[in-house]
């Protein structure tokens, strides 16, 4: 049982990673057309979604 639960924690940390990635690669294609300001308050916002949908994941 043990070894289900590594792998499905691997899994899932493999998924936060991909989203990590998806994340920053849409954020450097956005930094190349969007105003500083406008793309700070949309990074606050994205990586407050992403935290509460980490939270969510874990528990």
């Amino acid at each position: 049982m043990s070894k289900i639960k590594d792998f499905n924690s691997v899994k899932n940390e493999l998924r936060e990673q991909k989203d990590l990635v998806t994340l920053l690669g849409s954020e450097k294609s956005r930094a190349e057309t969007q105003p500083k300001e406008e793309r700070e308050r949309e990074r606050e916002r994205e990586e407050s979604s992403f935290e509460k949908d980490l939270i969510l994941r874990r528990n």
